[in-house]
């Protein structure tokens, strides 16, 4: 765990240690020390990679972003060549999959162009890039068997209070906020938990080993995402009205002057799917209910900063 999220939420992880004690330790370190990297990985026999530069950063730029997120992977592949960690998950993103290009159907064997992707979505492509890159090539130690999980959105219950992943603000946005206008887009979710039970799943599993995995429930028009996120306000009988959708007319004119908005006007209108075939052959696990997993993940975006308050 990172030496600023370990400082952020030193009470919540202490209290979740304490419930799993014996099975879960938490090391703060930073991925851009080679040598906090090495004592890390010493005496592990797998490594799960899911950091991720938060989408809060004021800053989006190639210092900021792509940087980091790259030269820790690095650091973290290399210690693990050194200290004979043979088993590597990555947790990338379906934007390196799909960002910029409409398909009807996207699958594993596609990669986003990186002119089509901003900086966030750009240094989640070179990450996993980077990373078949370094396992792929001639080495004298053992081989390191990677294993990429792309999945959706995420959703599902929180476990903190002051979670800045992209996934969370976009939720929240339409959970708490009272939204002028809607885009006609589709947005693909998975819950945290699948995505959890999978990387679980597939770390002995010889199957797994090298392989890109997708790992979404389904693609929705983000007008149901809203319902779904709106839904707790309907029951309490203070519902915010269900804002128009935007006009793709006044959007492409827009785009006339935002490179940004004409990759997004690819997608806009149209539905499309990811191809989950892959995952079910080699895991044989169901996904949970999205429906369920939104009311868990608003619940926890109304109740979870006040239960905290109460147990301090």
């Amino acid at each position: 765990i990172s030496q600023k999220m370990a400082a952020q939420n030193e009470k919540v992880l202490a209290e979740f240690s304490a419930k799993h004690k014996g099975k879960v330790e938490f090391f703060p370190f930073d991925m851009m020390s080679p040598e906090d990297c090495s004592s890390l990985l010493r005496g592990t026999q797998a490594l799960i990679h899911a950091a991720s530069v938060s989408r809060k950063l004021k800053e989006s730029s190639v210092i900021s972003v792509i940087y980091p997120e790259v030269e820790g992977a690095i650091n973290l592949l290399k210690a693990a060549e050194a200290e004979g960690v043979t088993r590597v998950i990555f947790v990338g993103s379906l934007s390196s999959i799909a960002a910029g290009k409409y398909r009807k159907v996207f699958n594993e064997t596609h990669f986003a162009d990186p002119d089509d992707c901003d900086a966030f979505e750009k240094a989640k492509l070179f990450v996993e890039k980077t990373a078949w890159n370094f396992v792929e090539r001639p080495q004298s130690s053992p081989r390191i068997n990677l294993t990429v999980f792309c999945p959706g959105q995420l959703v599902g219950p929180l476990l903190k209070d002051n979670d800045t992943s992209g996934s969370i603000i976009f939720f929240k946005k339409l959970a708490e906020e009272k939204l002028e206008r809607l885009l006609d887009v589709w947005v693909p979710v998975v819950d945290a938990r699948d995505v959890a039970g999978a990387i679980v799943s597939s770390l002995a599993n010889i199957e797994t080993f090298n392989q890109r995995f997708i790992i979404c429930e389904g693609v929705y028009p983000l007008e149901k995402l809203y319902d779904l996120a709106q839904a707790d306000r309907a029951v309490q009988g203070k519902p915010n009205p269900k804002p128009p959708k935007t006009s793709s007319l006044f959007l492409k004119f827009l785009s006339i002057f935002d490179s940004d908005l004409r990759k997004m006007m690819q997608f806009y209108g149209k539905s499309y799917k990811f191809s989950d075939e892959k995952i079910k052959r080699h895991l044989k696990f169901k996904y949970r209910n999205v429906e369920e997993s939104f009311a868990e993940m608003v619940y926890s975006f109304e109740h979870l900063s006040s239960d905290l308050k109460k147990n301090e």
